[in-house]
């Protein structure tokens, strides 16, 4: 926020202090109006759509975008060899199952889309099925503060089978093309992670192992890739069986 007469008043658009405001903005639009409102006589706020343009400087769209990948390589480009270890983030959440024409492109977007044409061919059932669930892809720096969206793919219950191709195209986008070192995945308990999560057994060759922690990685054989179960999530799960529990019930 800054003074309406400063001559720093063109740095309002800057990365820091707009990805403030467009956060501002985005957990509260009322909240931001007040703002605007209030200060207007002193403080210039950009307007709403000044902040929709700064977020959408990257056509977003289903898949790995190139243009994100671009963002990532230029964040990472003066990385030590010690701060290029990176971890993977996946995650799928519920949206509003809806069909959007898409401005830029003329399509109709909404339907499931797993990013690859053969991807949706071999695995979907129903290729002209609505989206109701977004799987998200981040990649998180292991020595860094490193926190960035990789991509996102428009699912309907997603299953393990389909996770396997497009986890192994972000492994490859990250180390082939960002020269990222990735050594570990995350995710939560879900049925399909924990599936996903086997079906690296024969990679790893331990295929008599009930629990499978790591994979090799196939774009760096010398490197493995470590599993973990997302913390919170666990903590939750061991909540609820406490509190669904025998003893739990006394406090109901």
């Amino acid at each position: 926020m800054l003074p309406r007469n400063s001559k720093e008043k063109a740095t309002s658009k800057t990365n820091g202090t707009c990805e403030t405001k467009n956060s501002t903005s985005a957990k509260s639009a009322s909240a931001y109006d007040e703002l605007r409102d209030t200060f207007k006589d002193n403080i210039v706020l950009p307007s709403k759509r000044v902040l929709r343009d700064y977020s959408n400087a990257i056509t977003p769209k289903t898949g790995f975008n190139p243009g994100v990948i671009k963002e990532i390589k230029e964040a990472t480009k003066h990385y030590s060899s010690s701060q290029r270890y990176v971890a993977i983030l996946f995650d799928e959440m519920k949206v509003q199952g809806n069909l959007v024409c898409d401005k830029h492109s003329g399509k109709l977007i909404g339907y499931v889309n797993l990013g690859d044409p053969d991807i949706n061919f071999a695995t979907l059932e129903n290729i002209d099925e609505i989206a109701t669930q977004a799987l998200l892809f981040m990649v998180r720096g292991i020595t860094t503060t490193l926190k960035h969206m990789l991509g996102y793919f428009a699912t309907a219950a997603v299953t393990a089978v389909q996770m396997f191709p497009i986890f192994r195209r972000a492994v490859s986008i990250l180390d082939m093309n960002c020269n990222l070192a990735v050594v570990a995945a995350t995710a939560d308990g879900a049925s399909p992670n924990r599936r996903f999560f086997q079906m690296h057994a024969g990679i790893q060759g331990n295929t008599e192992n009930d629990v499978v922690f790591c994979t090799k990685n196939l774009f760096n054989p010398e490197r493995n890739i470590y599993f973990f179960s997302d913390v919170p999530h666990l903590l939750k799960t061991a909540r609820n069986c406490l509190f669904n529990s025998g003893s739990g019930d006394n406090y109901k």
